[in-house]
């Protein structure tokens, strides 16, 4: 696929165009990578929550009981912690995540190499490489990008998808919160250079039926 050309006369990044799409200064000058760093920080503060029994605010309000999409998602999520308690917790340990320079000066040796100073491709391929957190991903990715509340998820990112911030929202809009979603429930991974696995390629297969149909196919999909 060929996409616009800058200025510089190199091709826009994928999701650099996608990011484009949207509205306000702070969409305008946000770069992927500053995105990146918001995605993952909401998804490792969600999954401490989690392990906490505690409900996350999702779009800026109290998590919503009523809500299908949400209790469903926010069940899968819990179940993968029940299932692998040990992957999640090792996933939101603060002393395996990224620390500004200014901490990682105070730590011996041992540890400035060992400890990444932020959410660099080289700590988030790592995080990445175990089937369980993607997957977790893409289940809070399904939690968080509710195409039927456009107006909370430009609230959750602070940048909007339509120029007027429309009352009701387009197809148009919706089309805009789920290109995000998707590139980065796939195309992300290969950004980072993450290898998926067989299922996680196949177009056909809906990973979410296997985590439905019962702990037994869950254990299979992880660990294949």
């Amino acid at each position: 696929m060929d996409f616009p050309i800058t200025q510089r006369g190199r091709k826009l990044h994928k999701f650099t165009k996608i990011l484009r799409e949207f509205f306000q200064n702070r969409a305008k000058k946000s770069k992927k990578d500053n995105f990146k760093l918001c995605i993952m920080r909401k998804f490792i503060k969600y999954l401490g929550l989690m392990v906490k029994g505690r409900y996350p605010k999702i779009y800026g309000l109290v998590f919503d009981l009523r809500d299908e999409n949400q209790c469903h998602n926010w069940q899968l999520l819990t179940q993968i912690y029940r299932l692998y308690p040990k992957t999640i917790e090792s996933a939101i340990n603060t002393s395996n995540s990224p620390c500004p320079e200014s901490k990682t000066k105070n730590q011996n040796n041992q540890n400035k190499q060992n400890k990444q100073k932020t959410y660099n491709k080289e700590f988030i391929r790592s995080f990445f490489e175990d089937i369980i957190l993607r997957n977790a991903f893409r289940i809070f990715l399904d939690l968080i990008f509710n195409p039927d509340n456009c107006k909370g998820l430009c609230c959750e990112f602070e940048f909007s998808c339509c120029e007027r911030q429309e009352k009701s929202h387009t197809d148009e809009c919706r089309e805009k919160w789920m290109n995000l979603k998707n590139y980065y429930s796939y195309e992300f991974f290969n950004e980072i250079e993450v290898k998926l696995s067989s299922a996680e390629m196949g177009e056909s297969r809906n990973l979410m039926n296997c985590f439905e149909e019962g702990e037994d196919n869950f254990d299979l999909l992880v660990n294949f």
